[in-house]
């Protein structure tokens, strides 16, 4: 997540950045923290699915554990629409194809970039029509 200072602003610590500086939010640092994300590096469809469902992360509500479309103030005004067109997406997928088992998954789906995994957009995948 990055910024740009339109004007001069001073921290209460008297650090000062300048207009026109640009400022970015590392987010490996909440999302590659093991206190918070139990196994940061794996995937886990069900992250963030309590078992009690007493604490569940919505996708759409800003916390400060979960920060997709931003926090406070400057909150994406379009994580709403952008969430219940990914949760279609992914009905019609379910709804429509068969899907592989995991065993026959291709391990290369995502690729490590570093301190991230990404997707691979060379990979492929099977989906199947599912007959009526």
């Amino acid at each position: 997540m990055g910024r740009m200072t339109l004007r001069d602003f001073t921290f209460s610590d008297g650090t000062l950045v300048p207009a026109g500086s640009s400022l970015f939010v590392k987010f490996h640092g909440l999302y590659g923290d093991e206190e918070i994300h139990p196994w940061p590096p794996t995937f886990d469809g069900f992250r963030y699915l309590c078992e009690d469902n007493s604490s569940q992360v919505m996708l759409t509500k800003p916390t400060l554990d979960s920060q997709a479309f931003g926090y406070g103030r400057h909150v994406c005004p379009g994580c709403f629409l952008g969430s219940y067109q990914l949760k279609t997406v992914i009905a019609h997928i379910l709804m429509t194809y068969d899907l592989p088992s995991d065993e026959a998954l291709d391990s290369s789906v995502t690729v490590s970039k570093g301190a991230e995994n990404v997707p691979n957009i060379k990979a492929a995948i099977l989906l199947k029509k599912r007959v009526a």
